[in-house]
């Protein structure tokens, strides 16, 4: 019989999950991450439960982006969504990122490059971007007042 007293493992566990106010994780990008990513099995078995369906990732930078959360078989993704803060973050392979989860549904996220083990200075600088139809009203000057219209690979793109 495992102890529960006072200073045990189980109970600092039990205190760590239930009681911190912010819990962390790292996750190294390999694979087909730009399509989704695999949030830690044990981070998603302890809060699977208390986690909403659509979560805010908030880059260094203070932008946020809006991403979905799936399962697929036993596993937790960050889904619909992650591929634009990937894409908006200019993520490789290899590169880490700390996650750090408030109990609500916002994760700060920072940005680690592999060759150096050190943050990746421009992800303090990254300018959320959506995509925009190159006919659709919104490019009208009048209605996009505070933002700006740009051009990336041949697709318009709102900075906001």
């Amino acid at each position: 019989m495992e102890e529960t007293s006072k200073g045990s493992k189980k109970w600092q566990e039990d205190i760590y999950w239930n009681h911190f106010h912010c819990i962390h994780f790292i996750s190294h990008l390999y694979g087909d991450f730009q399509k989704h990513l695999a949030i830690p099995r044990k981070f998603a078995c302890k809060l699977k439960k208390k986690l909403p369906e659509s979560v805010v990732l908030r880059g260094p930078g203070g932008f946020m982006w809006n991403v979905r959360l799936s399962m697929e078989g036993d596993t937790l993704y960050f889904n619909d969504g992650w591929q634009d803060f990937v894409i908006d973050h200019s993520l490789q392979e290899n590169d880490t990122l700390l996650f750090e989860y408030n109990r609500e549904s916002r994760f700060d996220v920072f940005l680690f490059e592999q060759s150096s083990s050190c943050e990746i200075e421009s992800s303090y600088f990254v300018k959320r971007c959506l995509d925009v139809d190159a006919t659709d009203e919104s490019r009208d000057q009048t209605k996009r007042k505070n933002r700006e219209v740009i051009q990336i690979d041949g697709k318009f793109k709102m900075v906001i």
